[in-house]
């Protein structure tokens, strides 16, 4: 309880200091521009390869449990109206890696101001970072889709061997939550961890991952509740609706993943005791 408190006491300050909503802006800007072209690119290559067509990849990301349902309409709106000629493929890869830079440097950018730190390499190597981070990051991605839908047939092939129907369903319900959690646990952690230049264990970076991950989860499923039940956005923005609700989730994610680094910040301030309010 004493150690929420003193959280508390230097994150605040921080909140209404820090400028968190600019640098939020500034990320879900990067990763919407990143997002979509990241979309095509994957739904043309699984689609080349006869794995999975934009049909089969909603599902996917419908069971997720990340994307609220309104962000769900515009991507599979976009994916569905986009068809890409094999021979631009190769082109189109250095302008996904370009804009999916862009929006990890954005990232970067808002941990290292959490921690009050400078980026000390060079421009060529900060874009070959966040290049890598980019790959690292697509990669998880493709693991998580996979184990999404292989751990569904899975499920599916012990339930019909077994007979465990019933408690299968049950399982796979709470897997379906849990597994989109532990990965953004795992994205989260990997940000704080590498990005600001500290000697940060992975203990030191748990909490702020915890609460970020938790709060994007919570946010998405809130907000498909949201427009679902209660919001009309429609009335407000006509037919960019969709573009208007995807765009504000956007920005939230990005507000909490900001948060969660000011949230180890704060800790890495109180087991050190030091000040991070000098940018060194």
């Amino acid at each position: 309880m004493r150690m929420l408190k003193q959280i508390l006491f230097k994150l605040i300050p921080r909140i209404r200091y820090d400028d968190m909503s600019a640098y939020a802006a500034q990320i879900s800007f990067y990763l919407l521009m990143s997002l979509f072209p990241l979309l095509i690119l994957l739904v043309t290559a699984l689609t080349q390869m006869q794995l999975l067509d934009v049909t089969q990849l909603m599902e996917v990301l419908h069971r997720t449990n990340i994307f609220p349902d309104a962000a769900l309409s515009v991507i599979e709106e976009v994916l569905g109206g986009v068809t890409m000629p094999s021979s631009s493929i190769p082109f189109y890869i250095l302008v996904v890696l370009w804009s999916a830079s862009r929006g990890t440097r954005a990232i970067m950018n808002g941990v290292h101001m959490a921690f009050r730190t400078r980026e000390a390499h060079n421009i060529i190597v900060r874009f070959l970072l966040s290049l890598f981070y980019t790959v690292c990051f697509v990669v998880v991605v493709v693991l998580f889709a996979a184990l999404v839908v292989f751990g569904d047939a899975l499920f599916s092939w012990l339930s019909s061997t077994f007979h465990w129907f019933f408690l299968m369903s049950g399982v796979v319900q709470v897997i379906r939550y849990l597994v989109p959690l532990g990965f953004l646990i795992i994205i989260y952690t990997l940000l704080y961890k590498f990005i600001p230049p500290k000697d940060l264990k992975f203990r030191d970076v748990l909490p702020g991952s915890f609460f970020a991950a938790l709060g994007s989860f919570l946010i998405s499923q809130g907000f498909s509740l949201y427009t679902g039940h209660f919001g009309n956005y429609s009335a407000l923005y006509g037919s960019i609706a969709g573009i208007i609700v995807f765009c504000t989730w956007m920005y939230l994610f990005s507000f909490i993943m900001v948060l969660g680094a000011e949230i180890n910040a704060c800790i890495y301030e109180i087991m050190h005791n030091t000040s991070l309010l000098k940018i060194h």
